[in-house]
């Protein structure tokens, strides 16, 4: 008799699992920060919640069409197992995404920054000027409490 199930050792699963995810939230560290840092105050919680948008509505995406796929085939069920075409065309969103990333870093570096309404730099200033203007003080007022 034959046995129907696949045994396999955790760690081919547990290890791929442990990388994804720890590059997922190192990617995401670096996205959330530069869209924090870039963006106008007023918007970093539109934009967070489009790029969550974004994020699922691509996964949806993907995964439909690894399913039509598979399913749809010609010939019936395809050979290639329905992650297989998942992540054949999750390959596909990626490059056609990096193309784009591409082409907007590169009509960013160049773009022209409006330097007359910087209000991070003025803010940073004055917060800058208030501290100097504390250190003075403490520094003229005699210290009492320890006497």
């Amino acid at each position: 008799s034959t046995d129907p199930y696949i045994h396999l050792n955790y760690w081919v699963l547990l290890i791929p699992a442990v990388l994804s995810g720890v590059a997922d939230m190192l990617t995401f560290i670096c996205i959330f920060e530069f869209l924090c840092s870039q963006a106008p105050f007023g918007m970093k919680g539109m934009l967070i919640g489009l790029f969550w948008f974004l994020r699922a509505i691509l996964i949806d995406v993907g995964s439909v069409l690894s399913i039509m796929i598979h399913n749809l085939h010609p010939e019936g069920p395809s050979k290639l197992s329905c992650t297989s075409w998942f992540m054949l065309i999750l390959g596909v969103i990626l490059v056609s995404g990096f193309v784009l990333y591409a082409l907007l870093a590169h009509w960013y570096v160049k773009r022209v920054r409006d330097d007359e309404l910087n209000l991070r730099t003025a803010i940073e200033e004055h917060f800058e000027q208030q501290l100097i203007s504390e250190a003075k003080h403490k520094q003229n007022v005699p210290n009492t409490i320890f006497r």
